[in-house]
């Protein structure tokens, strides 16, 4: 259950690259709670019963209030950590109301790490009018419905069929002469950051991020939320949250942000030899052909760049 002050608006959502398909696969397919006010001027917004925050317009919360008393009127501190943002609905889902606040790009992660141990997921969101479409679809499966049939895969059979597709795909490529495979580079480039946050073109922090709350307890769990995925080459709901799972088991590997194209994790534990950082890349490339594709340009490469990479990015065209 939510309760909040609405202050701002919505973020605009950053411009999507635009980028042609090479891939071997053309489709797959509680109660409101009110915080004590001051002067009427404060509100306490709570997450299924978890204080997020003081939602503050030059009031003072009473004392022993459970939460961090905003140091200004535009300011709101989530556990010690002192952010400019507010709460916002973003949109109505079957689980209740999804908030968000917005925020400026390089406060985004940190917010992020101060709410993904509290009730609730929160989930950095680009491109927020492109994944509100897809999550309140009138196509899309209930929650429960999409966690429960994700949760009758079996990740290694997915992984298994999408390298069956990849040998087709490998072969093509070595008839016309390219190793997708590749020599391990001598020089390794990998991701410092979540890309949702920056501007492409500038590589500048974004003026504004939307951090959602989604009402869930996991989170692997967030494309069956969503109802994301299933369109062109990209994997259903269901496939992505039961691999979701599958690596967050592996290797820690936590959503952090996503687009209507873009998925992106924090990790936790990722691989730090080269055997598992190879066999990790086929998964990712299996998952992900465009990673490969239109990125990186081997597998050997992609591997390099996992080892001790706390985080990963995938994009589907």
């Amino acid at each position: 259950a939510y309760n909040q002050q609405v202050v701002g608006s919505s973020p605009a959502a950053p411009t999507s690259l635009v980028r042609e398909s090479k891939g071997p696969r053309a489709r797959r397919h509680q109660t409101p709670a009110r915080g004590p006010t001051a002067s009427g001027q404060l509100q306490a917004a709570f997450v299924e019963g978890r204080p997020m925050g003081w939602i503050a317009s030059g009031a003072t919360p009473p004392q022993n209030a459970g939460m961090a008393t905003p140091s200004s009127s535009s300011r709101t501190r989530f556990f010690g950590i002192l952010f400019d943002m507010s709460l916002q609905t973003l949109w109505q889902s079957d689980l209740g109301v999804v908030v968000g606040s917005t925020v400026r790009g390089d406060d985004a992660l940190a917010l992020w790490r101060s709410l993904a141990d509290g009730d609730g997921y929160p989930l950095i969101v680009g491109d927020l009018e492109n994944v509100v479409t897809q999550a309140t679809s009138s196509t899309r499966l209930p929650f429960d419905r999409s966690k429960a049939i994700a949760e009758t895969l079996d990740p290694p059979s997915l992984i298994a069929g999408w390298r069956s597709e990849l040998d087709e795909h490998v072969s093509e490529l070595a008839e016309e002469g390219f190793d997708i495979v590749g020599e391990w580079p001598a020089n390794v480039t990998r991701l410092d950051g979540i890309t949702l946050t920056t501007d492409i073109r500038t590589g500048e922090p974004l003026d504004t991020v939307t951090v959602a709350q989604l009402p869930i307890g996991a989170g692997w769990t967030s494309a069956a939320f969503l109802s994301w995925g299933g369109w062109n080459a990209c994997p259903g709901p269901e496939e992505h949250t039961a691999i979701h799972r599958y690596w967050w088991d592996a290797y820690g590997a936590q959503p952090v942000a996503v687009s209507g194209d873009v998925f992106e994790f924090v990790v936790g534990r990722p691989p730090t030899s080269r055997e598992t950082a190879m066999a990790l890349a086929w998964e990712q490339f299996g998952y992900c052909n465009d990673i490969v594709d239109q990125g990186v340009g081997t597998v050997s490469k992609l591997a390099a760049a996992l080892i001790d990479s706390p985080f990963w990015y995938f994009w589907w065209d």
